[in-house]
């Protein structure tokens, strides 16, 4: 019986706690600013401006990939750009915006 009332105490606690915790990672990505991003025309720095850091950047051989990520228990956006060595935009994609 005390076994059952531990369980439900740490069940209790485990929802109630729960319910508080408000998980979201990132910034919203605002959508209407994503149209102003063109391949092989903006530069990592305009980039920065319209949305800010990246939540995750990577070298790669020929660039560097930038990801921005908003998640909240309701949406998730993701903007991936590929930029070139040239420093502008060499691919993106969008996801949720």
């Amino acid at each position: 019986m005390k076994t059952m009332k531990k369980i439900l105490a740490i069940l209790f606690l485990s929802v109630a706690v729960g319910g508080c915790v408000d998980l979201t990672v990132g910034r919203p990505i605002p959508g209407d600013q994503i149209k102003l991003v063109r391949e092989g025309l903006t530069t990592s720095t305009e980039v920065r401006e319209l949305f800010g850091g990246p939540l995750h950047q990577t070298k790669t051989e020929t660039g560097e990939i930038w990801v921005y990520r908003y998640v909240t228990e309701t949406k998730c956006q993701e903007l991936v750009i590929s930029f070139g060595e040239d420093e502008t935009v060499a691919v993106f994609t969008r996801e949720g915006i």
